[in-house]
């Protein structure tokens, strides 16, 4: 029984844990929020094994069979009772975690724009599928708009990184990622490029305009009339 118990935490462990991994959106606050649960989470964890260890170190010679018949139920009820108490508190504690990452893992709808960018060596290629309009290097994108950009390089692997709006993903060839952003309000922020070492690559940064919804729409329908770049 012990083993199932021990085994079936673990499990439950890394499922709460597994759900943390993708978690690479940008919306800073449910991110903070996350980050506590995840905190709190792993206080329980460690609170409940060692209320296990204290119990099984109690109760190491197993079921006392010297006991009346009472005593025997009572402490079999008690040994059980210990045994949920660490999956009921892990699984309260999961709820705030779980409901954040929903949050972030919330696909694409139809408000969404969605924007494609390629990369090839020191080059970014920003695609709006929506009007046909490539730009490059700078990425012009609506004020306080939900952003979907898909990730896809050419030839190595790179990273899309921009400080100031908490985003970094992985590009690499072959495979699209997907990124969602939220823009905010209309600023300049310098997107930055790093490699598998971490290191900044200052060849292949690239500029993220974000953009009053008119002024974008004028600035579209100006790359629509000149063909882009």
């Amino acid at each position: 029984m012990r083993t199932k118990l021990f085994a079936a935490l673990f499990m439950l462990f890394i499922f709460l844990t597994g759900c943390q991994m993708e978690m690479n959106k940008n919306i800073r606050e449910q991110q903070d929020i996350v980050f506590s649960s995840l905190t709190l989470l792993m206080i329980g964890i460690f609170t409940t094994a060692l209320l296990f260890v204290w119990f099984f170190w109690r109760n190491r010679d197993g079921l006392r069979t010297d006991l009346p018949g009472d005593g025997r139920a009572e402490h079999r009820s008690l040994e059980v009772t210990w045994a949920l108490l660490p999956v009921v508190l892990l699984a309260i504690l999961a709820v705030p975690i779980l409901l954040q990452t929903y949050h972030l893992e919330t696909k694409a709808d139809e408000e969404e724009y969605h924007i494609r960018v390629t990369v090839q060596q020191n080059n970014w290629q920003f695609h709006y599928p929506e009007e046909d309009v490539r730009h490059s290097p700078v990425l012009y994108v609506p004020a306080n708009q939900k952003v979907v950009v898909q990730l896809q390089a050419e030839e190595h692997i790179h990273s899309f990184w921009i400080p100031a709006l908490d985003v970094k993903k992985k590009v690499m060839p072959g495979k699209a990622n997907t990124l969602y952003l939220e823009t905010g309000m209309p600023n300049v922020y310098e997107g930055k490029c790093v490699d598998m070492y971490g290191n900044p690559n200052k060849e292949n940064c690239f500029q993220v305009i974000v953009l009053e919804e008119e002024s974008f729409h004028k600035w579209m329908e100006a790359e629509k009339n000149t063909g882009g770049p």
